[in-house]
């Protein structure tokens, strides 16, 4: 109970927008809970704030230590980039999405980034041939034209993403919430 009773704390000084006092508690709640189930959800909170808050440095240094048990997980692979992204790192970043790809080439998240990241640099064409991949690694299924849509709309690219709803309702006429976005 002691456990949840700091987990919560945090995430409710998260939701009020107090981010370096949840980052004090989730912390805490690392060196006193080492084996929490809510750890892997702390560990990924810290990961957030600490980027947001640009303390780059502590983020890494977490981040190293789970990729040094397992430096193949994709999932820290991308938040590692997605620091060295924030930072400006964009070589460093770009290296670690390619190294995800190389062992998983249809990975929708990683094309994402890897799109937003050439979004940062101000690079529209490559961003826009990485968002692409999205849907050539998986042709014909609507849902990755949906993703892509969603991913063009939110980055101001509004007659592509109306083209891929477009690919997405050709595909599946009968799922009536795509015509609405």
């Amino acid at each position: 109970s002691a456990a949840m009773a700091l987990y919560r704390s945090a995430g409710y000084l998260y939701n009020k927008r107090e981010y370096h006092q949840a980052i004090e508690i989730y912390e805490s709640f690392m060196e006193q809970f080492p084996k929490s189930i809510m750890r892997s959800t702390s560990f990924n909170r810290l990961i957030s704030l600490y980027t947001r808050e640009g303390m780059f440095e502590k983020a890494e240094k977490m981040l190293a230590g789970k990729l040094k048990r397992n430096p193949t997980d994709k999932y820290m692979l991308r938040q590692l980039a997605t620091v060295y992204q924030k930072q400006g790192s964009y070589d460093k970043a770009l290296a670690l999405y390619e190294q995800i790809l190389t062992g998983s080439p249809n990975d929708v998240d990683t094309y994402e980034r890897l799109g937003e990241l050439y979004a940062d640099k101000g690079d529209d064409e490559k961003a826009l041939a990485e968002w692409s991949k999205i849907t050539a690694s998986a042709p014909g299924q609507y849902s990755r034209h949906q993703t892509l849509a969603y991913i063009l709309k939110s980055h101001g690219f509004y007659d592509e993403a109306a083209a891929e709803y477009k690919k997405a309702i050709k595909l599946q006429p009968a799922i009536y919430y795509i015509y609405t976005q």
